[in-house]
């Protein structure tokens, strides 16, 4: 976390505000880039049952959201100018391989689903996956 500090000329007094490592991050980005992360960031919050975490790298200036118990995530990786995003669905495997699952994900059904609207995105998706 960052502190930027606040100077009130009237009290003579300095409050120092700490800023969030993701609200530090985009603070820097173009303005149209912090709009879309921030109405994404969001949206993920309020999908139930998946409960995305959030997870920031600095480094590699990229924000990751992951639920982890369906085998979800979906990240932003930021450059300068370019904002990226990946979406993965991945295998749960908490044990034996005997127990490896998807958990009631639904790719196949959203596939099927797409497929009818827009069967080559849905072939793009698929074979990202």
């Amino acid at each position: 976390m960052s502190n930027s500090r606040k100077t009130n000329p009237a009290k003579n007094m300095t409050k120092v505000i700490k800023m969030s490592l993701f609200d530090e991050i985009i603070s820097k980005l173009p303005k149209v880039f912090k709009e879309e992360i921030i109405q994404t960031d969001n949206y993920l919050k309020t999908i139930r049952p998946l409960k995305f975490k959030r997870v920031v790298d600095k480094k590699a200036k990229k924000v990751t959201y992951v639920a982890s118990d369906y085998g979800v995530s979906y990240m932003f990786k930021i450059s300068d100018d370019k904002l990226s995003h990946n979406f993965q669905w991945y295998i749960v495997y908490n044990g034996k391989v005997e127990t490896w699952h998807r958990r009631a994900d639904f790719m196949d059904e959203t596939l099927a689903k797409i497929v009818k609207s827009d069967h080559e995105l849905a072939m793009r998706i698929y074979n990202a996956l």
